[in-house]
């Protein structure tokens, strides 16, 4: 695959969605994706930056300069000033929920390292599934920015075991405490996919919804799809590497019973079609 424009495109989407997939397809489409992933291919230099409550707080200023210096180094460069540096390294003074300072610090170190991977000219993108909490603010930065959110059946994500965001968000997007659960998970999905698709109106042509589904049961129209947003040529062996991806996926768990469900989540999933 020969990337024919230089867009950089972020992924997001609630965990457990899949957002991993798209990653990978990335990756085949030829995409540098950062060096310092997970198994999941989470980006952790954009985790570092930006996975905390406190960004919300952010000032503009401040998270303009986070967000070129995540730039920055997505696009190869390694060479940071003293104040750029501490700024970095003041990210793993505190832990977090979620992340602890060992964590955070190594992060530090990876971010600070003067290596990379990246060839020249390579496009960039970064798949982090938080990302979508912060998107409006990314998006004004960057005009040439696409991004790309990973949506799943609400059962299937309430499902999952991966119910990190909804402790991490759950009480910001709904205003409440929040147990962990299914019904909480239900509720969840419902506040960011109601969120999300202000933003798709919003930005249309540099965002777009990409469904999990879909991309399982429909591979190769699906890779169009997406290989024409990113304006990336897609060859017969792209599609087919990216079959391959779909034969490494867990086996999906088991459905929750709707009974459970808080009625409005519940008009509200059948409203956008994930439920009859």
């Amino acid at each position: 695959m020969t990337s024919n424009s230089p867009f950089p495109v972020i992924v997001g989407g609630i965990g457990g969605s899949g957002t991993r997939l798209v990653a990978g397809l990335l990756q085949i489409f030829g995409y540098y994706i950062g060096d310092d992933l997970n198994d999941s291919l989470d980006n952790h230099w954009f985790t570092l930056l930006f996975k905390r409550r406190s960004i919300l707080l952010e000032n503009d200023v401040q998270f303009h300069r986070l967000f070129s210096l995540f730039v920055s180094r997505m696009s190869g460069e390694t060479r940071l000033t003293e104040s750029e540096r501490q700024c970095i390294s003041d990210l793993a003074s505190e832990e977090r929920l979620l992340h602890d300072r060992d964590w955070l610090t190594e992060r530090v170190r990876s971010f600070l390292s003067n290596l990379t991977s990246k060839r020249p000219a390579q496009p960039w993108g970064c798949k982090e599934p938080n990302a979508h909490v912060v998107i409006e603010r990314i998006l004004p930065l960057h005009p040439d920015l696409r991004y790309i959110h990973l949506i799943r059946h609400p059962l299937d994500v309430a499902a999952s075991r991966n119910q990190n965001q909804l402790q991490l968000w759950g009480p910001v997007y709904l205003d409440r405490d929040l147990p962990r659960g299914q019904a909480a998970a239900m509720s969840y999905w419902c506040a960011v996919h109601r969120r999300m698709a202000r933003v798709m109106r919003q930005w249309p042509g540099r965002t777009m919804m990409a469904d999990f589904a879909a991309l399982t049961t429909r591979p190769a129209e699906e890779c169009g799809r997406l290989g024409t947003f990113l304006e990336a040529e897609i060859t017969g062996a792209a599609v087919t590497a990216f079959c391959a991806l779909l034969g490494e996926l867990p086996e999906r768990r088991a459905r929750p019973s709707v009974s459970q469900f808080d009625h409005e989540d519940l008009v509200y999933a059948a409203k956008v079609g994930y439920l009859p």
